[in-house]
């Protein structure tokens, strides 16, 4: 099995943002948000700007999902050291 986790640099502000705005969404409402909530939260253009940000973050092991299923967006254990 190959770890494509990779050793994260520091965050930029929009995924500092980015990862925040999971956070504070899952303790508001108690399940994960989607991609489209998190694009009005965060007041992106479009769902696509979103997209990128995460798959940023999944890579630095900040959040996972399970692929093709809703709401399953998470912050792991290793985004408190981050935040």
């Amino acid at each position: 099995m190959v770890d494509t986790q990779v050793a994260y640099p520091p965050l930029t502000d929009v995924g500092r943002k980015v990862l925040l705005a999971v956070a504070a969404f899952h303790v508001a409402h108690g399940y994960a948000p989607t991609v489209r909530e998190l694009q009005a939260e965060l007041g992106f253009a479009s769902v696509s700007s979103v997209h990128p940000h995460l798959l940023r973050l999944r890579r630095y092991g900040l959040v996972d999902w399970v692929d093709g299923q809703v709401r399953t967006l998470t912050v792991t254990s290793q985004a408190a050291n981050v935040l």
